[in-house]
């Protein structure tokens, strides 16, 4: 591992770390006892595999850059960066973006372009001040139906050069607007898919509750056909039998059957 400079520098009067080009393998661990001075850090053209969960500490950064890196995960503690406005991961080599990332609501812009992330969350749906998300030349399969949501807010949407994203066609992976388009309609029918999968699902309910009624019925009768059997076995003989059977059947056809199938 590289060492570490011997004058660590300090954020500058804006708040401003400058951390670039320094070819560390490692983020020096000094850097997150800097919570409450940081607003804007860069460690782009490293040579970082990691970033520590301690990124999480850094409570007022509005802008974090760790492009250019060789990053194969961001920290999922990032999600504590709640004034976190703009992040640029791109040029590493990230298979996916935390899903704690949604927890951002101050996102204003992403750029994770040139990484090979298979996907993106769907918890961006919930960064409602979104304004930028560059994801190009990735190798992304699909976007969740979700950034429709907060297609009122974006304004530059590229998706150009991911091969494998077919619900998107090629021809307009760089147009923000009919990007947005598209999302809705995947969105639409994902709204309207969850609701007939909730309606099935009481339904299915409804049957299991009438099929337990059902069988506790059928118990009860059965408890019934019991205890008339064993009346009768012990009923008194001769003529007394006879009379006691005799009112039995006279009261049972006027009450009419109960038959369970």
């Amino acid at each position: 591992m590289e060492e570490f400079d011997e004058l660590m520098p300090t954020p500058d009067e804006e708040g401003r770390l400058e951390l670039s080009h320094r070819a560390w393998l490692a983020v020096d661990e000094v850097v997150w006892t800097m919570g409450l001075e940081i607003t804007a850090l860069s460690l782009a053209y490293n040579r970082l595999a990691h970033i520590s969960p301690e990124l999480g500490d850094l409570k007022l950064l509005r802008e974090l850059d760790c492009s250019c890196n060789k990053l194969q995960a961001l920290p999922q503690r990032i999600g504590a960066l709640r004034q976190l406005r703009k992040l640029k991961c791109n040029g590493n080599a990230l298979e996916h973006l935390p899903d704690e990332l949604g927890q951002c609501r101050q996102l204003e812009e992403i750029i994770c372009s040139e990484n090979k992330l298979l996907n993106l969350p769907r918890s961006l749906g919930t960064c409602k001040k979104l304004k930028v998300l560059l994801a190009q030349n990735n190798s992304l399969a699909m976007v969740p139906p979700t950034l429709a949501d907060v297609a009122k807010t974006i304004e530059q949407l590229n998706l150009a050069g991911n091969s494998r994203l077919d619900m998107i066609p090629k021809k307009i992976r760089g147009d923000t607007d009919l990007i947005l388009w598209v999302l809705r309609l995947h969105r639409a029918n994902e709204v309207e898919s969850q609701y007939v999968l909730g309606c099935i699902d009481i339904l299915e309910g409804l049957s299991r509750g009438a099929t337990e009624r059902h069988r506790a019925l059928r118990l009860e009768l059965k408890k019934v056909d019991e205890d008339r059997l064993e009346l009768l076995r012990n009923l008194p003989s001769g003529i007394d039998k006879v009379i006691v059977v005799f009112e039995y059947l006279f009261k049972k056809g006027k009450a009419g059957k109960c038959v369970i199938s």
